[in-house]
């Protein structure tokens, strides 16, 4: 869907748009660019060998009434690996989705999680089993410099399996305002804590992930116009839609929490629409679509 109000009013797409983001590459991260373009990433790349994946791009030239894709960008990962998936699956063991970020020097950023050679640390997670092969996550970034031609293995904050039960994933990604690129993660299914590393080198290299305050799952972060920085934030303890605020801009504190609405149970994403104007986004199960929020924020 589609709105030109910032959010107060929505139509849909056109179906062939929708169509994309529904396929079986499942269209997930992306991003306008500065100069208009849509870029889209499918969240699941094709699997051509142990260190090579064949990555989705969706491209809009023109406010996504038309969509062109996907088409193929090779993306080699030295250390890849395969993995098996819920259902039984031999996969690629790596997931490209969530966050797409255009950094100010026109780079393209986009978070993975998945497993690299090594990573065999059984996930913990009650719904899994030994026999099911599944081990605990780790996040990494990819690149590209030519507008989503072409992509590269970036960096990782490495293989931390002793921070939780199911591993670091779900990587939200932003830019800070002096250059530094903030990731937040998801560590666990329900109410467990989420994670935060930074990369002051382009994301080459990462910090230990150090745990926050807040909790949940598909953490979002956003730095806003007024210099502070949110993660919105759902299916956490307890299980709300909620919105964590950094005044510092940089991730060092977390002061507050405000609660966006109850009943949180899916992912939450939010976008500034306006300086102190935002969008906030999370599923409703029980109606079975999406539920838009306004807010306003000010700098105290």
């Amino acid at each position: 869907n589609r709105s030109t109000d910032g959010g107060r009013t929505w139509s849909d797409s056109p179906a062939e748009v929708r169509a994309t983001f529904h396929d079986k590459w499942r269209q997930s991260a992306g991003c306008v660019l500065r100069d208009g373009t849509f870029i889209g990433l499918g969240s699941k790349a094709a699997f051509t060998r142990l260190d090579r994946r064949i990555l989705k791009v969706y491209r809009s030239d023109d406010h996504l009434k038309t969509m062109v894709g996907p088409t193929d960008a090779v993306l080699v990962i030295p250390q890849g690996t395969g993995g098996r998936s819920e259902t039984g699956e031999y996969s690629g063991a790596a997931l490209v989705e969530h966050s797409l970020i255009e950094r100010k020097d026109g780079t393209l950023i986009a978070g993975a999680y998945g497993w690299w050679k090594g990573d065999e640390e059984y996930s913990m997670l009650e719904k899994y089993v030994p026999e099911m092969n599944l081990y605990k996550t780790r996040v990494w970034v990819v690149s590209s410099k030519d507008r989503g031609k072409t992509w590269q293995t970036l960096g990782t904050p490495g293989y931390w399996a002793e921070l939780g039960d199911e591993g670091m994933g779900e990587p939200g990604i932003t830019e800070l305002a002096n250059g530094d690129l903030l990731m937040v993660l998801r560590n666990g299914e329900w109410g467990e804590p989420i994670f935060q590393t930074r990369s002051t080198d382009g994301g080459r290299t990462w910090s230990k992930p150090q745990k926050l305050p807040a909790t949940g799952v598909w953490p979002t972060p956003c730095l806003l116009s007024n210099g502070m920085l949110v993660v919105a934030v759902g299916r956490g303890r307890p299980p709300h839609y909620h919105l964590w605020v950094s005044p510092d801009g940089r991730g060092e504190t977390w002061t507050s929490r405000t609660l966006i609405a109850e009943g949180g149970k899916g992912y939450a994403s939010v976008i500034e629409v306006a300086p102190g104007k935002l969008v906030y986004s999370g599923y409703n199960k029980k109606k079975r679509a999406l539920q838009i929020w306004q807010v306003k924020i000010e700098r105290q």
